[in-house]
């Protein structure tokens, strides 16, 4: 039995006793576990591992795996199925490199070199087009569209009209659409999250990546 190499950990300073969140990036897994699992996990102790009330969950999240697992190798096996299948077009759309955070680690702070560039309506159209074309040439049957940035919902307006334009193009060829988005969350409100579940966003990750005075510098 080992220690995956893809966990990470996150204290949770709120907590009456201390505990930690924990996140596998290779199998999504997630979850909230004692300091005392924290420990065993980070020292590798296997003996404590093998015999903890938890083990079946750690399995499971594949925080800890059984056998002779290559961990890098399953990652690029998962990668070449995305890359060379034929039947999802998978895009990654960046409205604005902008963002209403700045966080310290963040390596992503592009304003600077890249300027405030507007999220054009020639930019848009490139888009629609290069969808359009990549459907009636390679056939696809599913599209899947990743919004990120920047803070995507600093250009809300326009994104949630490209939304629209790009689901016309998916039910026109009768083909399945799913969005996804990448935020920080300040600037999601009820109505906001109303409308992009609507347009058809099935999900929306929520950075959080620390304490607000260790990570986040505020610019309005």
């Amino acid at each position: 039995m080992r220690v995956s190499s893809y966990n990470e950990y996150l204290l949770l300073n709120d907590s009456d006793e201390e505990s930690y969140l924990i996140y596998n990036s290779l199998s999504n897994g997630f979850g909230e576990i004692h300091k005392g699992l924290y420990n065993a996990l980070i020292q590798k102790d296997m003996d404590y591992l093998e015999h903890c009330a938890e083990k079946e969950q750690l399995l499971q999240g594949q925080f800890l795996y059984v056998g002779p697992i290559k961990e890098l190798d399953q990652m690029e096996e998962q990668f070449k199925i995305v890359r060379h299948q034929n039947e999802t077009l998978n895009l990654t759309i960046l409205p604005t490199f902008s963002c209403n955070f700045r966080c310290s680690y963040c390596f992503e702070n592009l304003t600077s070199k890249s300027g405030k560039r507007a999220f054009s309506q020639k930019i848009q159209n490139e888009i629609l087009t290069y969808i359009e074309k990549s459907v009636e040439e390679l056939h696809f049957k599913r599209i899947i569209v990743n919004w990120t940035g920047g803070e995507p919902l600093l250009e809300f307006k326009n994104i949630t009209s490209l939304m629209e334009r790009i689901n016309f193009i998916a039910n026109k060829n009768k083909i399945s659409i799913d969005h996804f988005m990448v935020s920080n969350g300040y600037l999601l409100t009820s109505d906001r999250a109303k409308k992009l579940k609507e347009l058809g966003v099935k999900r929306i990750q929520i950075t959080i990546d620390g304490s607000k005075k260790a990570t986040i510098k505020e610019e309005y």
